[in-house]
């Protein structure tokens, strides 16, 4: 039987309006074992996201046409269901270094060193540790 934590840590959705951006995330993530969800702005992410799936990350472009990554995560952290999936920026917005104000796990300028990209993703998406009893 499937951990369904560990299940659910290794699915990551990746949030960006650019299909080859989209393509090549799916690709890195999916060769270091993660299941990949892909949403074309943040107004698709979000109704996936209500939509019951929980992956155990989030990667988000800050600039997107539709809803963009700053309004996405506004309204991630508004809904209690949804507050507590971590997200990196992955975004080329000369503005990205202050989503570290919004509490996201990592801010990564395009283009993305994929080795980097594939740590953090490892980094964020570990399960806690469970206390010793």
């Amino acid at each position: 039987m499937i951990d369904a934590h560990l299940d659910r840590a290794a699915t990551v959705l990746v949030v960006d309006d650019n299909p080859h951006v989209l393509d090549g995330m799916r690709k890195l993530l999916e060769s270091g074992g993660y299941r990949v969800l892909a949403a074309a702005n943040g107004r698709a992410a979000l109704s996936l996201l209500r939509s019951g799936e929980r992956p155990g990350l989030v990667i988000l472009d800050l600039a997107m046409s539709g809803m963009d990554g700053w309004d996405f995560r506004a309204e991630q952290l508004r809904d209690e269901r949804l507050a507590g999936i971590p997200v990196i920026v992955a975004s080329a917005d000369p503005l990205a270094p202050l989503a570290h104000n919004m509490g996201v796990s990592a801010v990564m300028v395009k283009p993305v060193d994929p080795k980097k990209l594939l740590e953090a993703v490892a980094s964020a998406t570990l399960p806690a540790p469970q206390p010793h009893s």
